[in-house]
């Protein structure tokens, strides 16, 4: 019964790993450390963010607000969105460059901006013991810096351009909520 148990969880979790591709996850070094961590979500009161609230435009041309609608489409934190709403994050998106070895987003550091790969790769890495390990290379499509934004934690991960000219695209925090 335990390993029916076990099995329909390994399912469960291939399902979920398909659905978040695009959101890179820190892996699982041991058994021993299978343990579901909670997380508290920042309070938010929406009447207050709206009224505050100025819709950023940054200009893009056509088809690469194209290529952006069409990632952000596949990020399981935005397949609920009407056209509007796609279209208000398309054009908050704005564009970040780094050179190889440039960090994007720093471990510890507080989170500022949620981003999408649009040309390159980026390595990411987890320091623990004072010893930092790459544990995921993210590409075009590819997303991240949404957990910092969301719960109000510090970045779990530092994420270093890995070839030149990586463009991504960023949104902020304010819009991000």
């Amino acid at each position: 019964e335990d390993e029916d148990e076990d099995e329909d969880e390994d399912e469960e979790n291939d399902k979920i790993g398909a659905m978040q591709s695009s959101a890179p996850t820190i892996p699982v070094l041991s058994n021993a450390s299978r343990r579901r961590s909670g997380f508290s979500a920042e309070r938010v009161d929406p009447s207050k963010l709206l009224a505050n609230f100025t819709r950023p435009v940054h200009e893009k041309e056509a088809d690469v607000a194209e290529t952006l609608r069409s990632i952000l489409g596949e990020i399981f934190l935005f397949t609920h969105l009407d056209e509007s709403a796609m279209a208000t994050l398309t054009d908050a998106l704005f564009r970040v460059e780094k050179a190889v070895g440039d960090d994007v987003i720093t471990q510890g550091a507080e989170g500022d901006n949620f981003y999408i790969v649009y040309e390159g790769e980026c390595d990411v890495y987890v320091a623990k013991g004072g010893e930092e390990r790459c544990v995921l290379t993210v590409g075009r499509g590819d997303s991240f810096g949404e957990l910092a934004l969301m719960y109000g934690a510090p970045r779990a991960a530092t994420v270093r351009a890995k070839t030149d000219a990586v463009v991504l695209y960023a949104m902020d925090r304010p819009t991000f909520r």
